[in-house]
């Protein structure tokens, strides 16, 4: 009986343990304006033109737990980057203007800001090669909304969305073209009119769950010990 018992402990060692990450996706929701499309990338037509009034969406992945963090009472910082020598707790991103998208590629810089207080606030700033003409590939987005007190939780692993108060914010992208030139190159503001926080489902990240495996053997060995020093005990009583 207590063999069959051991097997069944260590079926259960056996089995794996899950851990599972904090990932979030923001997306902000809103028009451009002041925006320049230098190559018609965006559907301001051949020669480029202005893009006033179009639709803008930015949707961007982050992990909460990667990159550095700073709290206080009423302002908690998420940041990471090579420009911080930090694990960046970017994951993806893709940025659509006039309905054509792009994906981020951030590497150098991920700055995420909540702050409470009369009006709570969101910004973000995320850059890949901050303001080098001469780079391959460059993204800039910088947002800041407000909304009001209580609509912006302080941590970044709670889910929310608002409809801010006042928004600012600016965008800066181009990738460069091998023969010359730009494949694509924009830049202007922003007017935020939403922005909605939410949990990313990723599937549970298996574990060894080497602490349940020793303690099943443990357990198990114990109770050979004193099945067989029962024995033992029961035969040199006999004798």
């Amino acid at each position: 009986m207590k063999l069959k018992i051991l097997a069944f402990v260590l079926a259960l060692a056996g089995q794996t343990a899950t851990a599972q990450a904090a990932i979030m996706e923001m997306i902000y929701g809103g028009t451009v304006r002041n925006t320049v499309d230098y190559t018609g990338f965006f559907g301001a037509g051949v020669g480029g033109g202005v893009l006033d009034g179009k639709s803008f969406t930015a949707r961007f992945v982050y992990d909460t737990l990667t990159g550095l963090t700073q709290t206080t009472l009423s302002r908690t910082d998420l940041y990471g980057g090579t420009a911080y020598s930090a694990a960046s707790p970017f994951v993806s991103g893709v940025m659509t203007i006039n309905g054509i998208s792009i994906d981020l590629l951030v590497k150098e810089r991920f700055i995420g800001t909540h702050t409470s207080g009369p009006s709570g606030s969101s910004a973000y700033v995320l850059a890949e090669k901050l303001g080098v003409i001469g780079s391959p590939v460059h993204s800039f987005v910088d947002i800041t909304v407000n909304a009001a007190a209580g609509g912006v939780p302080l941590g970044f692993a709670t889910p929310f969305s608002v409809t801010p108060l006042t928004s600012t914010g600016s965008f800066s992208t181009f990738e460069g073209n091998p023969q010359g030139g730009f494949l694509y190159r924009a830049d202007g503001q922003i007017t935020v009119s939403s922005l909605v926080v939410r949990e990313v489902a990723v599937s549970a990240v298996p574990v060894p769950a080497s602490g349940l495996m020793m303690l099943g053997l443990l357990g198990g060995i114990a109770a050979l010990r004193r099945r067989w020093g029962g024995r033992a005990g029961g035969k040199a009583g006999a004798a």
